[in-house]
C-alpha cells in the first residue's frame, strides 16, 4: 500500500467536508456514501489503515488528520481498492513507508533490512523498524503489529 495514496485519500475526504475534525460515523459516511469509494465495511478498513499508518489521530470520537491538509497533496477522484484491504504483513507496510520517504526501490530497502538483520542477529521485523526510525518515520503502530506477529509465530 502506498502511503502517499492513503495520505491523498485522507486529505481529499477532509478537504471535501471542509473540516479538520470529523467523527468516525461522519468519516465512514463520507467515504462510502458521499464519495462512493467503498462499502461501509470497507470504509471502516480504510479508516483503520489510515490510523495504522499514523495519518489520522483519534481522540475520543474525534478524528483529525496528522498532517497539514494545506500542503502539496494531490486531490484524488477515486481511491484505489488496495487502500481498503486488510493490511498485509507489517514489514511490507514498513518497507513501503521507507520507500516513500527515501525514494529507494523495494529491493534496495529489503537488502538493507536483510544486511542489518544478519549484522545484528535480529528478526526481520526489528530490522525494518530500526531502519524506518533511522529515517525519522514513526512506525510505532506498525511496530506493535510486527511484534504481535512475531509473538504469534513463536507460539506455534
Amino acid at each position: 500500500m502506498k502511503v502517499e495514496q492513503l495520505r491523498a485519500a485522507v486529505a481529499t475526504i477532509f478537504r471535501r467536508k471542509g473540516k479538520h475534525i470529523m467523527n468516525e460515523e461522519e468519516f465512514i459516511y463520507e467515504v462510502s456514501i458521499g464519495l462512493r469509494w467503498f462499502t461501509p465495511s470497507k470504509a471502516a478498513i480504510f479508516l483503520s489503515n489510515a490510523k495504522k499508518f499514523g495519518l489520522i489521530t483519534a481522540n475520543r470520537d474525534e478524528l483529525r488528520p496528522s498532517f497539514d491538509l494545506d500542503g502539496d497533496i494531490e486531490h484524488i477522484i477515486k481511491a484505489p481498492e488496495e487502500l481498503a484491504e486488510e493490511n498485509q504483513n507489517p514489514v511490507v507496510s514498513i518497507v513501503d513507508m521507507i520507500c516513500d520517504r527515501t525514494g529507494q526501490p523495494k529491493s534496495e530497502v529489503m537488502s538493507r533490512i536483510n544486511r542489518l538483520k544478519r549484522e545484528l542477529n535480529l528478526e526481520t521485523q526489528a530490522a525494518a523498524v530500526l531502519i524506518a526510525t533511522q529515517h525519522g518515520i514513526d512506525v510505532s503502530r506498525l511496530a506493535q503489529a510486527a511484534a504481535d506477529e512475531l509473538l504469534r509465530s513463536y507460539e506455534k
